[in-house]
């Protein structure tokens, strides 16, 4: 349908010649029209209201911002689903990305005794000499 559209805007061909070429209807063709249209002004709207609430919620994710938009769509009579508007998102490139997860993993302040390193200074030559090494060593 939208090769038709671009086939039209360069004045080459005629609808009729066009839909017996992609083996469509003329009613067919037109019903498309009227739905894309229709879907386009449901997107714009979609989007403004998305934008209004990203105003003071910048980071808020898809599910929330469908559950909290419900009442703004049924009051502009619009039927969005939860998938229709990630759909919409992805699209307009408005889906929030996720933070990079951080974790701090060493905490060298805590209350634990610190034992000292023992083998730091030990050359290993052979199997169990460590165990060994360290039992002399604490004997001593």
């Amino acid at each position: 349908m939208k090769s038709v559209d671009k086939s039209k805007i360069a004045g080459s061909y005629g609808i009729s010649e066009l839909c017996l070429e992609y083996d469509l209807t003329r009613d067919a063709y037109y019903k498309y029209q009227k739905r894309f249209v229709k879907q386009e002004n449901i997107k714009q709207k979609v989007i403004s209201l998305v934008k209004e609430r990203r105003d003071t919620l910048p980071r808020e994710g898809c599910r929330k911002l469908h559950n909290a938009l419900e009442q703004p769509f049924k009051k502009n009579d619009l039927k969005v689903g939860r998938d229709k508007l990630f759909d919409i998102l992805r699209a307009e490139n408005m889906l929030v990305t996720r933070k990079k997860a951080s974790f701090k993993t060493t905490n060298s302040y805590h209350h634990f005794h610190k034992y000292n390193n023992l083998i730091k200074d030990i050359e290993i030559e052979r199997i169990n000499q460590v165990g060994c090494q360290i039992l002399l060593t604490l004997k001593q």
